[in-house]
């Protein structure tokens, strides 16, 4: 039930937010908006200021912005229907902007404290490693696909060297600019000794990349 209630009350607040992207707009451009809502369903409260009424409704799930001529002509020259095409589009585009830039905050503020990414290079093997080399793999190769299935995190890796069960696997690399296929490729789980101790690995380290405000948005 509390997993149910997050959900619903995150849920409301995207769709607050995407609402709001569309009043913020509509009011910059000169649009009328006749009431800006904060949930759905029975009023609760509202404040009235300026030409706007402000609610808070009892279902909190989402909101709206009711905007003068949005549904229908109308005479009044701060209607929605008597703008011009291209701030019709921004206000419509606005909502979907403002969850991406949501999003985009909720990234930087989650990573902030990282230092750095694992990322999906090779930056070594471990001795004993059987498959380097030209034919193989190299130091700087970029895993792009393991058995077809697109790499982006190092964590992408993991999970597809695991769904592989330990058998020969199809891997695209990037290599000095190339893609290179290395099909039925013998990298499976051998004991290798590391940190001291013997342990069933895939003989690969990988790079790891300084969390730049740029890298943290990627």
């Amino acid at each position: 039930m509390l997993y149910i209630l997050i959900a619903i009350v995150v849920f409301g607040i995207l769709i607050a937010l995407h609402e709001f992207g569309h009043f913020i707009t509509a009011k910059l451009l000169g649009v009328r908006v006749n009431e800006f809502a904060i949930g759905m369903g029975p009023l609760l409260w509202s404040t009235t200021k300026g030409e706007t009424q402000y609610s808070l409704r009892a279902i909190p799930i989402g909101g709206f912005c009711a905007m003068e001529g949005e549904d229908e002509a109308t005479d009044d020259p701060g209607s929605f229907s008597s703008k011009p095409g291209w701030k019709k589009f921004i206000i419509l585009v606005a909502g979907s902007l403002m969850n991406f830039l949501t999003g985009l905050v909720l990234l930087l503020v989650v990573y902030s404290q990282a230092a750095g990414f694992v990322t999906p290079v090779i930056a070594g093997f471990i001795d004993g490693f059987p498959n380097q080399g030209a034919d193989g793999l190299m130091v700087g190769d970029r895993i792009l696909s393991v058995n077809g299935e697109r790499i982006y995190t190092k964590s992408d890796v993991d999970l597809f060297f695991s769904r592989a069960g330990g058998e020969n696997m199809d891997l695209v690399i990037l290599r000095d600019g190339k893609k290179l296929v290395l099909d039925d490729f013998p990298l499976i789980p051998r004991e290798y000794l590391y940190d001291g101790e013997t342990q069933l690995m895939y003989g690969l380290t990988f790079t790891v990349e300084e969390a730049t405000p740029l890298v943290r948005v990627q």
